[in-house]
């Protein structure tokens, strides 16, 4: 068998086997919850006779089998994943799969895989547990350019320098030449 072949073949049974993982983790989930819920010492006990399992993954688990958290957006950590693991269940396993609707420069939108997502254009779709509607992302991506774009509103630097140390006073933004500068001026002061 040539490698290619090999590798599909591999590819196909590693898949299944982490998709059978996955049901096994809504099976320990549900059985972890109903036994919670009978048993409040459950974690405890769970924990001890496995030192390897800890609390904060049983209760991991239990969110799977009460279905508060869709157990395939584990597999994945990008930083929109992680912002859609905060939705509801419902919300979670639609946009698991389904794309996201982001608004992009110029009023244009695109749909996008949430995996995809760069951890900026995740904080402009996700706001807490919701989704932002096209109307919030623009209103997101306005407040960001006035923050970004903050000039110090008189003449006066938006930092100064006490003794080694820069205090900035108001947003601003340092190339790296400014920063070259600031420790030259720092370092000349001695």
């Amino acid at each position: 068998m040539n490698t290619l072949k090999r590798n599909n073949a591999d590819i196909v049974e590693i898949i299944g086997l982490i998709n059978k993982g996955v049901e096994c983790w809504f099976k320990a989930g549900q059985l972890i919850a109903q036994n919670i819920d009978e048993n409040p010492d459950f974690v405890d006990q769970i924990c001890d006779q496995c030192k390897d399992i800890s609390p904060e993954t049983v209760y991991r688990f239990e969110q799977i089998g009460r279905q508060q958290l869709y157990p395939n957006l584990l597999l994945n950590d990008s930083p929109g994943v992680r912002r859609l693991r905060r939705l509801p269940y419902e919300l979670q396993k639609k946009h698991a799969s389904a794309p996201v609707t982001l608004l992009v420069s110029g009023g244009e939108t695109l749909e996008m895989d949430v995996r995809n997502l760069t951890p900026a254009q995740a904080a402009q779709v996700f706001s807490g547990a919701r989704l932002r509607t096209i109307a919030e992302q623009r209103a997101w991506i306005e407040d960001k350019k006035t923050t970004e774009e903050a000039v110090p509103a008189s003449g006066n630097l938006p930092y100064r320098i006490v003794g080694k140390t820069v205090v900035v006073m108001q947003s601003c933004k340092f190339t790296t030449g400014d920063l070259a500068r600031l420790l030259a001026q720092i370092e000349s002061e001695r």
